[in-house]
């Protein structure tokens, strides 16, 4: 296993992390009120990005390889991973088959049973009706960690027959016709005014 020392990043991020806490606070007590305040509010903002570029950096530096480590080990499982997972697909699909045909044949064997009993108990027909009765409460055998359930699933057939509560409104496009300044009833488009800054 690759052992990798960040001890030399991890004190220069606890630091850069004491400083940034200690700028926070100072900046909650600016108050902007003259325009000798304003510029300095607005030479702090400029530090204050700044740092947080620095700091974003020293992140990417730690994080990059990381990040290409496990892409790589991803693709090297990938394939293993995704041929048992259709391996999975498939026999499950036969276990269900196999379970459904023999709720089929069960059901057959009941409706036997009832046929039988429907003509009467003729002499000999007892032992028939118990082989039918054992033949229909057979189920699919038992395997340890195996168990069927059933999973219920849906799909939207006529979207215009969906109630209210069961829609919601696309935001992306909202977004895009307040900022064509298109109006949209139930929709409040207001603006406000932010400063940027650069490093």
């Amino acid at each position: 296993m690759v052992r990798v020392d960040y001890s030399e990043e991890l004190q220069r991020t606890s630091e850069a992390s004491q400083e940034a806490t200690e700028i926070a606070k100072a900046a909650k007590e600016v108050i902007v009120n003259s325009d000798q305040s304003y510029q300095e509010a607005s030479e702090c903002l400029v530090e204050i990005k700044g740092k947080a570029k620095s700091l974003e950096a020293q992140r990417k530096e730690i994080t990059t390889p990381l990040l290409k480590a496990k892409r790589n080990v991803d693709d090297l499982f990938r394939p293993a991973l995704n041929s048992l997972k259709a391996a999975e697909t498939a026999i499950k699909k036969g276990l269900v088959e196999y379970q459904r045909k023999a709720q089929e044949l069960q059901k057959k064997a009941l409706e036997s049973v009832r046929e039988e009993l429907e003509e009467g108990s003729e002499e000999g027909n007892g032992e028939k009706v118990r082989e039918l009765l054992t033949k229909a409460q057979k189920d699919a055998p038992a395997v340890a960690g195996i168990s069927i359930r059933t999973v219920t699933k849906y799909e939207i057939t006529d979207e215009s027959l969906l109630p209210r509560e069961y829609m919601q409104p696309n935001t992306g496009t909202i977004r895009k016709a307040a900022l064509a300044g298109k109006e949209i009833p139930g929709v409040r488009v207001w603006k406000e005014e932010s400063i940027a800054a650069s490093a």
